[in-house]
C-alpha cells in the first residue's frame, strides 16, 4: 500500500503508540500512480522528489515522507518553501541534510 500523504497531521501519537490515518488518497503498490494527467497530489513539503515531479512512486515515496516528519518532529521546520514546488523538489535531491536546528541529543 502507498499511502501518498504522510504528514505530521496524518500521525495520531496514542498512548500505545503512533497511528498513521487520512488514507483519502492511498492505493495499492501495485495500482496506477498517484500522479495522473499533470495532477499531483499530497502535501508539498512532505512529499518525495519523485511525487513532487509527478513521477510512479511506490512504497519507498512513502519512506521518504516518513523521514520529512520526523526530522519536522525533531526540528520543528518544513523542509520547503510553501507554493515553490518545482524548485524545491530538485533541491531535495541535492541538498545536504542540515542538523543546526536538530538538538544536541539527536546523536548527529
Amino acid at each position: 500500500m502507498v499511502h501518498g500523504d504522510l504528514k505530521p497531521s496524518n500521525v495520531l501519537l496514542a498512548l500505545d503508540g503512533p497511528r498513521v490515518i487520512d488514507f483519502g488518497i492511498s492505493q495499492a503498490a501495485e495500482a496506477a500512480p498517484l500522479a495522473r494527467a499533470g495532477l499531483v497530489v499530497g502535501t508539498p513539503s512532505f512529499m518525495s522528489p519523485e511525487q513532487a515531479a509527478g513521477q510512479a512512486v511506490g512504497p519507498l515515496s512513502d519512506v521518504f515522507s516518513l523521514g520529512t516528519v520526523l526530522a519536522f518532529a525533531a526540528t520543528g521546520a518544513s523542509r520547503s518553501v510553501p507554493g515553490r514546488r518545482s524548485r524545491s523538489s530538485s533541491a531535495w535531491s541535492a541538498a545536504r541534510p542540515t542538523w543546526t536546528a536538530c538538538p544536541p541529543r539527536c546523536g548527529r
